[in-house]
């Protein structure tokens, strides 16, 4: 079960103005979840990685009905009903109308829910069990094909389940694709938009003759990794839909290489610093918060910190806090002489006869250090 993330001051103070598509300052939320028996539930929202919840509800446990209202503005986004006692409960579209209602039970929460005046959520909650379903039915799939590798190396075996999972993915793909296709007007065909890529030109073909890898292939997809995501609408910040991208393009696609990262890393920076300056920001901030909370497990991710302290951090548009500067700065100073590829500090050692030398000068094919 997901659960409720404080805020964490990270190194920068990072304000967003314009999250909202519109400005209505009332919104009336009726949820009902059958079984539901905590006293009070929480009502949230996602900012990428992070949660933070807005307002309160005394639920009424015999019914386990309970209700957000306020005269308060309440950007749009991705939010969520949750308990203290047991995390996120499920995830709903907060957009356009701001008074609907919501009809579930516990236990199946996207399975059973029943929706009133959100075209939004009907449509989200359709695409959470549908997905939901899909991925038990692949890791199932899964778990089949682990045990046929244990028990057979007949390749037709296992390149037929294979095949069958491969199928399963694309049948979520053309269901969401459906989905976008029958809805070009909802916020939440946004969000669904950022799950899928870009169909790639039908001559680029992903192998060459030679049955090898195409490298235009894997450039071309990696360029268009984001062109699913629409940078004009700061809506999806607040949801964790764009940052599941990041995560996957960073994390798992793009290869580990210091030049590859660096390369992609300024590609998406300057794309979205062109095209709007809180997505700027935030991938700054995510980028500079991956690397510098993974030293240990990031191979070259000192590097990576220092590319971005040097290259962005200290522009107007970064927005970066003061006093966050000062620490990545501080970082970045210590890390730079010390990274992979670069010129070591000069070690100067005295010799047998007391006399100090530079291990630079000396000419050997082996040097060996001993430390005592």
């Amino acid at each position: 079960m997901k659960q409720i993330f404080s805020l964490t001051l990270f190194y920068f103070f990072f304000i967003n103005t314009n999250l909202a598509a519109d400005d209505s300052t009332f919104y009336d939320l009726k949820i009902t979840i059958h079984g539901l028996k905590t006293p009070k539930a929480l009502l949230g929202y996602h900012f990428g990685e992070q949660t933070f919840a807005v307002d309160s509800a005394v639920v009424d446990t015999s019914t386990g009905a309970f209700r957000f209202t306020r005269n308060r503005r309440l950007p749009e986004g991705v939010y969520f009903v949750a308990t203290t006692e047991g995390g996120i409960l499920f995830d709903f579209i907060v957009a356009g109308w701001k008074d609907f209602s919501i009809t579930t039970d516990l236990t199946a929460v996207y399975d059973s829910a029943n929706i009133s005046r959100s075209d939004e959520n009907i449509v989200f909650f359709n695409y959470m069990k549908t997905a939901k379903r899909t991925r038990t039915e692949i890791g199932q799939m899964q778990s089949t094909l682990e045990l046929l590798q244990k028990a057979t190396k007949d390749r037709s075996v296992l390149a037929e389940q294979e095949q069958k999972i491969l199928e399963k993915y694309k049948s979520l793909d053309t269901y969401t694709k459906q989905q976008i296709e029958q809805n070009p007007t909802l916020f939440v065909t946004k969000l669904l938009k950022t799950t899928r890529q870009m169909p790639l030109p039908a001559d680029i073909k992903p192998f060459l003759l030679n049955r090898q890898p195409n490298p235009t292939y894997n450039y071309v997809y990696r360029r268009q990794f984001f062109e699913n995501v629409d940078f004009s609408d700061e809506r999806l910040l607040r949801s964790p839909f764009y940052v599941a991208r990041l995560q996957q393009f960073f994390l798992r696609t793009i290869p580990p290489q210091a030049d590859s990262v660096k390369s992609y890393m300024d590609f998406l920076l300057e794309k979205t610093r062109a095209a709007n300056p809180d997505f700027y920001q935030f991938t700054l901030r995510w980028l500079t918060e991956l690397f510098d909370t993974n030293l240990d497990n990031i191979v070259n991710a000192d590097a990576f910190l220092v590319h971005l302290v040097e290259k962005y951090h200290h522009a107007a548009d970064a927005k970066t806090d003061k006093y966050a500067l000062e620490r990545l700065d501080y970082k970045a100073k210590a890390f730079k002489p010390n990274l992979i590829g670069s010129l070591a500090p000069p070690i100067f050692l005295p010799d047998t006869e007391g006399s100090k030398k530079s291990l630079a000068d000396v000419q050997a094919d082996f040097t060996l250090l001993v430390f005592y």
